[in-house]
């Protein structure tokens, strides 16, 4: 069997990990302290993608002219938002009156 090459180069940066060496590491549970590792796994859960929000916005389907679809891109980033503030603002009027 050929003898692998150190993972860490002369140069200190870490070489290409190949399958034959992943196969070698084991489970951040068995080399980890209990206390880090319980900690480390919260940490992780805890700030695992974006917060939720308190009114998630809802997908879906709407058919709108391409008049209007185009004059909003034109706006550029962010013109969905834009339509979605215009249409908040006009669901007030018709819920006030």
């Amino acid at each position: 069997m050929k003898p692998r090459s150190p993972i860490i180069k002369a140069d200190g940066e870490i070489r290409n990990l190949s399958a034959a060496d992943m196969k070698l590491f084991k489970p951040a549970k068995e080399v980890l302290q209990p206390e880090l590792y319980k900690e480390l796994v919260a940490m992780n859960k805890a700030t695992r993608g974006r917060p939720r929000l308190e009114k998630p916005k809802q997908a879906i389907k709407l058919r709108l002219d391409v008049e209007i679809i185009e004059a909003f891109k034109s706006t550029g980033e962010g013109w969905q938002t834009r339509i979605n503030a215009l249409l908040k603002k006009e669901a007030k009027k018709i819920s006030h009156a």
